[in-house]
């Protein structure tokens, strides 16, 4: 519990910052590469104050569900607090990596939820 958010049972901040770092140590000493992404979803504000707090924890676990499915095995998707989602792509080779599942997870919300 200390480590995942409970509400989208996402990785949180603190698992999310842990591996963040470890993801540091391994590009210092070994060269290794890996692209960091933050999300912050539009409009949760009016969600919570027009439809009411039960909507808008809906619309965040089904945000969240829809990047999951974007995403590749072994990337960390974590809830960091609110309305905001840190995704760590470990093994990233390149730039093209990060912009490609940027683009899809933008893709996704194609219409908007």
């Amino acid at each position: 519990m200390a480590h995942h958010d409970n509400l989208t049972d996402l990785p949180n901040r603190v698992l999310f910052n842990f591996r963040v770092e470890q993801a540091i140590q391994k590009a210092q000493y070994a060269g290794h590469k890996f692209a960091l992404l933050f999300l912050d979803l539009d409009r949760g504000k009016d969600i919570n104050d027009t439809l009411g707090h039960l909507a808008c924890d809906e619309a965040l676990k089904l945000a969240a569900h829809t990047i999951q499915g974007c995403l590749r095995k072994g990337d960390l998707f974590a809830r960091l607090g609110g309305d905001e989602f840190g995704l760590l792509l470990d093994d990233s080779g390149d730039a093209i990596d990060a912009h490609h599942i940027a683009a899809e997870i933008i893709g996704a919300f194609d219409p908007p939820l």
